[in-house]
């Protein structure tokens, strides 16, 4: 009797002692949905309580102009004058509200000239009034993957400056002729 009430007492304070490990993992775990991070292909870029996510350049081959995609976030209590530049070229210049997102999309951001060919990085520079300024290389993407690809023919109009540039890249793309048909 005194061995079986000994064995439980053992297995209840084992017992014990594992949850008591277990749900102490969320009080030295930092949250995971707190933490930026670059959720596709493009890159992060943080000065003080300013970023810009997910920061990346669309283009295609043989096009001189470039599709900035992203966002300029600021997670902090007061408002920020922001630049976000591509190799020197504006790309959005404002003031930032406290915990405003604006997608770099919406109006799309254009850049005249891609200084980096499709697969490879450039620089993007992050400025902040009274922060300074951070560079980190971004990627330059062609229209490969679908999702790149339809923002691409979404825009054909801004990346080629008229419609007759843009069917023209249509028919290289689908290789037919629209004067053909």
């Amino acid at each position: 009797m005194a061995v079986a009430r000994r064995k439980r007492i053992a297995a209840l304070s084992a017992s014990a002692v594992l949850a008591a490990g277990l749900s102490a993992c969320g009080v030295v775990s930092p949250d995971m949905t707190a933490v930026d991070y670059p959720p596709s292909d493009g890159s992060m870029l943080i000065l003080d309580d300013v970023r810009a996510l997910n920061v990346a350049i669309l283009t295609l081959e043989d096009v001189d102009k470039g599709l900035v995609i992203g966002s300029v976030v600021n997670r902090g209590e007061e408002e920020q004058e922001v630049q976000l530049a591509i190799d020197g070229q504006e790309v959005f210049t404002g003031n930032v509200a406290p915990h405003e997102s604006i997608s770099l999309e919406d109006p799309q951001a254009v850049i005249d000239t891609v200084p980096a060919e499709p697969g490879s990085k450039t620089d993007a520079q992050l400025s902040v009034k009274g922060a300074g300024t951070q560079t980190e290389p971004v990627p330059v993407l062609d229209d490969t993957l679908p999702e790149y690809a339809e923002i691409i023919n979404d825009n054909k109009a801004l990346l080629f400056g008229n419609s007759d540039d843009a069917d023209d890249a249509d028919d290289a793309a689908t290789g037919t002729d629209e004067d053909e048909a």
